[in-house]
């Protein structure tokens, strides 16, 4: 005869989860009702989405996307407009960015058939260095693609500095690209990464600070930008001018891409951006945590952390 012994609750072995990706338990409801609506793609949802991400990141122009992959595609396929002091890309053009990031943020750079120049990384922050970066500027330089890494503000300041002493030295301000994917509520000089005069890109992927299960949006700084953008997310149909029958006889003056989000999405993202503050500000008071206890021990060094920007 045997025995078998007896396993206390205390004795039994729990998995501890060291990560679950955020989710509002809202969403379920809300997704609900628009599955059962009969309309799941881009309406109404995505709009409300896209008004509450405005006055979120206190930015103008917000385009919603299916990806943030599709964002930084769109950003430089816009530059490539021939008209205005925001185009002109062509396929031998220079963009300067950063080997540190996914590939998400560089491969759109080969996609639209233009030259990547790898820039150094700063050791002290893991930011684009901008001293290797002012040195390997040239005339074909045309575009800066850099990464806010692990939401920490890289100078924008000494950035704008250098864009200026490019254009004193070649006669043109080389555009810049942020890959803000890391940096959703981060803050630079007082005002939220999204908002300084640049196109940015921002992710809305399951395991971001605030996600949609997928998506992302591009911030741009002018209305052109904005009104092509628009247009070229959605094949370069102009939506707003079908709304009566949506038969889309409209003449489509610039083909564009199928990189706009649709309303499942947009209402998840609705509900998980009323926690994006709690979320960001428990992931700073981890950060804090570490720096202090990790400040003082003999082979570790802190990463750099000036006042004037916030990580998120």
């Amino acid at each position: 005869m045997t025995h078998k012994k007896k396993t206390s609750a205390r004795n039994v072995k729990r998995p501890i989860p060291l990560f679950k990706v955020f989710m509002n338990k809202d969403a379920v409801k809300s997704v609900g009702k628009v599955l059962l609506s009969g309309y799941i793609g881009q309406g109404q949802k995505v709009n409300e989405f896209e008004n509450k991400l405005t006055k979120w990141l206190r930015a103008k122009h917000v385009l919603t996307v299916n990806s943030a992959t599709s964002a930084e595609h769109l950003a430089l396929h816009l530059l490539k407009s021939p008209s205005g002091i925001w185009g002109g890309l062509k396929a031998s053009d220079e963009v300067l960015a950063t080997p540190l990031t996914c590939t998400a943020t560089n491969w759109p750079i080969l996609a639209n058939n233009l030259k990547i120049k790898w820039v150094d990384v700063n050791e002290s922050n893991l930011n684009i260095d901008l001293e290797d970066l002012e040195r390997k500027i040239t005339p074909k330089t045309k575009v800066i693609m850099l990464v806010h890494w692990g939401g920490y503000p890289v100078d924008l300041d000494r950035l704008n500095a250098i864009r200026e002493k490019a254009y004193s030295k070649h006669g043109f301000k080389p555009r810049v690209i942020e890959d803000c994917a890391h940096a959703f509520g981060a803050t630079y000089k007082g005002k939220k990464i999204g908002n300084h005069g640049n196109m940015c890109t921002f992710s809305f992927q399951a395991i971001k600070h605030m996600n949609s299960v997928d998506g992302g949006i591009l911030v741009v700084p002018s209305k052109e930008l904005y009104r092509r953008g628009k247009l070229l997310r959605w094949y370069g149909i102009d939506r707003e001018q079908n709304t009566k029958d949506f038969r889309c006889e409209e003449d489509i003056k610039e083909w564009g891409f199928k990189f706009h989000m649709n309303d499942v999405n947009a209402a998840v993202g609705i509900e998980n951006l009323k926690y994006a503050g709690k979320i960001i500000s428990k992931h700073r008071a981890n950060a804090e945590f570490y720096n202090k206890h990790l400040e003082d021990i003999d082979g570790i060094r802190l990463h750099e952390n000036k006042k004037d920007r916030q990580s998120s």
